[in-house]
């Protein structure tokens, strides 16, 4: 910016010079000055320049922003966590960093007595299975039985039909102990199910909570202990609070350019427009080795924008409640107010509706 000397203050400066002789007389002993004129005052005339930084009205479009940041991070991954509370970590088979594969055994805990107990059930519901086959086998051999003793018709039927309810008494019997064990061995299972994690993808453990190893078993249940990622694929994610007031500028397919701050752009296309309750997933034109996870870039979103009009630079803007103002130099070079009306406040110049034309020279602050 240019400084342009706008105005002269003139400035009365005061100079004293006293010169003091004094003659002491005894008489009447008074002190009395030899001659008045050696006091003085001189009166001195000087200008002082005052410097104004100034900013000039022109024209030309007025442009307001807003940065939405992306974080580069893994397209794929997932969170594991125990389905139960208050046990203790019996093994951890893995480390941060270290690959596996879908369907490896990552943590457990212990879990002997639910272990007994599914053992248990399983030997009931064995049990009162074969005692089931074992009563319809002995139904068939009395009924057989029956039937080569020398009754008559009516008494035959009849001990038939008593022995058929007896021992259809006794199956239902069975029936119930194998239903009843095996409602309590499905929770048993989902019980120990719960005290295992597998690795739902193949992928690298990104992430394994220090309770695991601590012997914490205070975590509460799906707290998340063990995370897995596929790191050969990464991608920029948006959360979706902050894109989804701009739907058509995240239009699946569209190229958004991202930046830092040293000026560094990236090109990606919308890979995920994160529909609902999703995220929107952009992904790189090219891949750059520069990037590593957890980069965060942004992207610069036009919110409004006005074409060809008058505009200021905001440093020359003055307010007061709603009111805008601004100041002008008068031929003197003395600063006077000058209240204007102002339409779209930009990143980088104020819209001006009214009070300036194209040209005018203001004081910036």
């Amino acid at each position: 910016m240019n400084r342009h000397n706008i105005g002269r203050l003139n400035t009365i400066i005061l100079t004293s010079l006293i010169s003091i002789g004094c003659a002491v007389s005894c008489v009447a002993c008074s002190l009395l000055p030899e001659d008045e004129d050696k006091y003085k005052i001189v009166l001195s005339n000087v200008e002082t320049e005052v410097e104004y930084e100034l900013a000039k009205v022109t024209k030309g479009d007025v442009r307001l922003s807003r940065k939405l940041y992306a974080l580069y991070q893994e397209e794929n991954g997932e969170e594991l966590s125990f389905g139960l509370d208050g046990r203790e970590v019996e093994a951890v088979f893995v480390v941060k960093g270290e690959d596996v594969k879908k369907g490896t055994l990552l943590a457990k805990l212990k879990s002997d007595d639910l272990e007994e107990e599914k053992a248990s059930l399983k030997y009931t519901i064995e049990r009162n299975n074969l005692l089931k086959a074992q009563a319809r086998e002995l139904t068939d051999y009395d009924i057989e039985k029956l039937s080569s003793r020398n009754l008559s018709t009516i008494d035959r039927e009849n001990a038939i039909t008593d022995l058929e309810k007896a021992y259809e008494t006794e199956i239902e019997s069975y029936d119930d102990a194998v239903s009843v064990a095996s409602l309590r061995l499905r929770e048993v299972e989902e019980k120990l199910a719960g005290c295992k994690i597998y690795a739902g993808m193949d992928g690298t453990v990104s992430y394994v909570s220090a309770a695991l190893t601590s012997g914490n078993n205070n975590y509460a249940k799906d707290t998340t202990v063990i995370r897995i990622v596929d790191s050969s694929h990464c991608v920029f994610v948006l959360e979706n609070e902050e894109y989804k007031e701009y739907p058509d500028f995240f239009k699946e397919g569209n190229t958004v350019v991202l930046s830092n701050n040293q000026g560094d752009e990236y090109r990606t296309r919308v890979v995920s427009a994160g529909t609902g309750e999703g995220d929107i997933y952009l992904e790189l034109e090219e891949l750059d080795d520069r990037l590593t996870i957890g980069t965060r870039l942004f992207c610069d979103i036009t919110v409004e924008e006005k074409k060809n009009v008058l505009r200021v630079t905001p440093d020359a803007v003055h307010s007061a409640l709603d009111t805008y103002y601004v100041y002008k130099t008068d031929e003197s070079g003395l600063k006077e107010i000058r209240y204007i009306s102002v339409g779209l406040i930009g990143d980088e110049y104020i819209e001006i509706t009214d009070g300036l034309k194209e040209g005018d020279v203001v004081v910036k602050k």
